[in-house]
């Protein structure tokens, strides 16, 4: 009676590419200081052995689940759906399984996931907080500092805390869109999505006044529309309420492509050429906005390369996490891309 072969281990990968074990870790983790031909040759080796890492054993010996939380607003918003997708496949490549929460405006629930009993289950934590101003998301912070699982910061926040962040350069690419729009012609550029309270909106708002600054065209309250959500609702309500007092707009830039779509929405339906007499610009390039028509230009804010950032800086502290000091992991910035498309008439 025959038996089956044994699974193969990490080193058995190791001796058929001639490597050490760790390379082959490190490979698979997909660690960017490993050479071309070397990654080539370790993914072959691990293909002709049918390798696949065992979890069970790994998390035996590290005492560790190999799951981490991923903590988010709300995944109805296309936005926070594709950063999961994105961080869920970062922790993929770090052997990470991902459990989602999703605080849903709930303060409660979130004090309770960062401070309760779910850090006793995963080994870190990828935290996008909710619009809270950046006081509150700090002392949160504060209270579960004694807790030993550690916390990376993904996106927009508005205070110093003792996490490290990942965030957006979302000045310098607030900015950049409505240079787009100015390129196209436009001299009264409708901002879409302004709130009081600190988040993405705050520093988006001043790089739309930068841009306009920089152009030598007057402020204008009238083209700033605040909303209290970011839907396409708000938006199309937003702009609606714009063309009902009468406001004289050549441009809309919603702050990001849901209020944009939103408003396009409301343009073509008032009867309105788009791009030809309103260019429209969002932000955030979701996927549905390549599919709008005309197609939304939108600014990709760096999504993938922003949940890549994340795990690189938690894998770090996952792996000094029995040091005092861990070492540098300040706070990182993600590179962000205008795509102009069909709601706009000039390309940068």
């Amino acid at each position: 009676m025959s038996t089956a072969p044994s699974p193969a281990t990490i080193r058995d990968v190791a001796r058929l590419a001639g490597v050490s074990p760790a390379t082959v870790s490190n490979v698979l983790r997909d660690h960017p200081r490993v050479s071309d031909a070397t990654r080539a040759r370790v993914r072959a080796a691990a293909d002709e052995l049918s390798y696949e890492p065992n979890a069970l054993a790994r998390s035996l010996r590290s005492g560790r689940s190999g799951t981490i939380a991923l903590v988010v607003p709300d995944l109805r918003n296309a936005y926070f759906a594709e950063l999961a997708s994105e961080v869920i496949g970062a922790a993929s490549r770090y052997g990470l399984r991902v459990a989602v929460e999703v605080l849903a405006g709930d303060r409660a629930h979130e004090v309770s996931v960062l401070t309760g009993s779910m850090t006793a289950f995963v080994d870190g934590l990828v935290y996008v907080p909710q619009k809270l101003l950046g006081t509150e998301i700090d002392d949160v912070l504060e209270t579960r500092r004694a807790h030993r699982v550690p916390v990376v910061l993904l996106g927009e926040r508005g205070a110093d805390s003792h996490c490290p962040q990942v965030g957006y350069r979302n000045v310098e690419a607030s900015r950049a869109v409505t240079e787009l729009l100015l390129a196209g012609g436009a001299r009264r550029i409708a901002a879409i999505g302004p709130h009081e309270r600190a988040g993405s909106a705050t520093p988006r708002l001043e790089g739309y006044l930068a841009a306009l600054d920089a152009a030598g065209i007057p402020r204008d309250d009238a083209l700033i529309r605040p909303t209290t959500a970011w839907h396409r609702t708000s938006g199309a309500q937003a702009v609606a309420e714009l063309l009902a007092d009468g406001v004289e707009v050549d441009a809309v830039f919603g702050f990001n492509d849901m209020l944009a779509l939103g408003a396009l929405s409301t343009l073509v339906r008032a009867g309105l050429d788009v791009p030809g007499q309103v260019q429209v610009a969002g932000f955030d390039d979701l996927e549905e906005s390549a599919f709008a028509l005309p197609a939304l230009s939108t600014v990709e804010p760096g999504k993938r390369h922003a949940a890549g950032l994340a795990l690189e800086v938690l894998a770090h502290l996952l792996e000094h996490d029995d040091e005092d000091d861990p070492g540098a992991v300040d706070s990182r910035l993600a590179d962000f891309t205008v795509i102009p498309r069909g709601t706009t008439r000039s390309a940068r």
